[in-house]
Order: C-alpha cells, then structure tokens, then sequence
C-alpha cells in the first residue's frame, strides 16, 4: 500500500513515490527496524513528509511525495523538473546517515540504496602520544 502524504489517488502525476532499502556489507545484509525519516526544505526549516520503519528486507513502505506534474516537467523551461527531499537514517547499533538528497519526479518511482555502518563493539580509548 502507498502511503501518500495528502492521501492523492497512486498514480496521481503531481506525486512521486520513493522508497528506501537499507543495509550493511555492501547491500549484503538488509538492516530490519530502521528509522527512516523524510524532510523537505521549506524556507530554511525542514518539513517532516514521513517517518517509516524498515521491513526483514530492509525496504521502507512506498512513500508518495508531491513534486511537478509530469506534464509541468516535460517543459524544464516553466518549473524544475523535480522536487528534493532529505533523507536520514538512524537505527541502535549504527552511524547515523543524514544527508541525502533525493530528487523525486511526478509519476515515478524512486529507489535510495544506504550502506550503513556499524558502531565499533567496543570502546575505543584516546590514546595520546607524545
């Protein structure tokens, strides 16, 4: 199911849709349980367009997010062609990502693949030399 942030017909050609798959080991290990959270720049201030959690796969639920219509979009002249959206990513155990910039186009799917890194285990100690 798409969740759509106005609740706008699927296919509507003012919304793209994203989704997120996160993992570690090179998209060898899908990462279940993170917190993927959506922003849009708004005058300076982010505004939230969606928190979504990861599935056993690692994949966020379909997101739909408002950008240029297509039809707006094959005439670059009028309007950019694209919405951008923020993406972070946090989940226990890993460096949180934040940063990154999605560009989402009416009537199309999105996909960001995040590599995360693990936290070290242990401790480390500031060694000081001199």
């Amino acid at each position: 199911m798409v969740q759509n942030e106005n609740n706008k017909a699927p296919f509507d050609s003012s919304f793209g849709t994203l989704t997120v798959q996160v993992s570690e080991s090179e998209n060898a290990v899908p990462i279940k349980g993170a917190l993927v959270i959506v922003t849009k720049d708004n005058v300076g201030s982010q505004t939230l367009k969606g928190a979504l959690i990861t599935d056993d796969n690692g994949i966020t639920p379909p997101l739909q997010l408002t950008a240029p219509s297509y039809e707006d979009a094959l005439d670059p002249t009028e309007t950019i062609p694209y919405d951008i959206y923020y993406v972070r990513i946090s989940h226990p155990g890993y460096y949180t990502e934040e940063g990154h910039m999605v560009q989402i186009f009416g009537s199309s799917y999105s996909h960001l693949n995040i590599n995360m890194i693990p936290l070290p285990e242990f401790p480390q100690k500031e060694v000081i030399s001199y």
